[in-house]
């Protein structure tokens, strides 16, 4: 076909922000993997009862991390300024044991929501997370008209998939749909989720809106 003499823009992507080697020191793994857990239905897991894990003193040190990327997300890569102010609301931990996986689903009264894994094999058969396109979204080849390609990139993609390592951090809109495939191991995989929220001076001065 010639020469590229054009260019690609990714108009309205998603923003995943994704950080790695974040890893917490041991007696804070420990903490997080013993607290009580409740069970949810149809093998997506179980869920810590503790929806506020990270104001607990044991988890400072990770919450100061996790925060700290956070704002790399919000203030130099979405651009927001500083007068509003980016704070994580709530936060449990998730246990997978073998067999259970994640459907998909999105996260409600919350901007941002990210994931971090602290107790994972880092192989393919732990559980791929994967985030998928909006189908109510318009796009590229939506599944009314399926096209055969040579490769996905960012710009065909409908899922885009990750293994997640022990030190991970994602994070994104929070209306994005995501799964964790099944845990397909010998043994229990750990993540701890957190939602994001805002505080401050929204809108023009006609249409201002405080957010305390």
């Amino acid at each position: 076909m010639g020469e590229i003499d054009y260019k690609m823009v990714p108009l309205f992507s998603t923003p995943l922000f994704v950080k790695q080697g974040v890893l917490a020191d041991e007696l804070t793994k420990s903490f997080l993997k013993n607290q009580e857990f409740e069970r949810m239905t149809s093998n997506n897991g179980d869920y810590g009862v503790d929806k506020y894990i990270l104001n607990k003193p044991e988890c400072a040190s990770l919450k100061d991390k996790i925060s700290n990327e956070m704002r790399k997300y919000a203030y130099r890569e979405l651009r927001a300024r500083k007068s509003i102010e980016f704070y994580i609301t709530n936060s449990w931990v998730v246990r997978h044991k073998p067999g259970d996986w994640a459907h998909q689903h999105i996260h409600t009264n919350c901007i941002l929501s990210g994931v971090y894994y602290f107790d994972v094999t880092g192989e393919k058969d732990c559980g791929e997370f994967t985030l998928v396109r909006d189908l109510s979204a318009s796009g590229v080849f939506p599944n009314s008209c399926d096209v055969d390609v040579k490769d996905w990139n960012l710009f065909n993609s409908k899922i885009w998939t990750m293994v997640p390592q022990n030190g991970d951090i994602y994070m994104f809109p929070s209306s994005t749909i995501h799964s964790v495939g099944e845990n397909e191991t010998n043994n229990d995989r750990h993540s701890l989720a957190f939602n994001v929220h805002i505080k401050g001076k929204l809108g023009t001065k006609e249409f201002e809106l405080d957010i305390k």
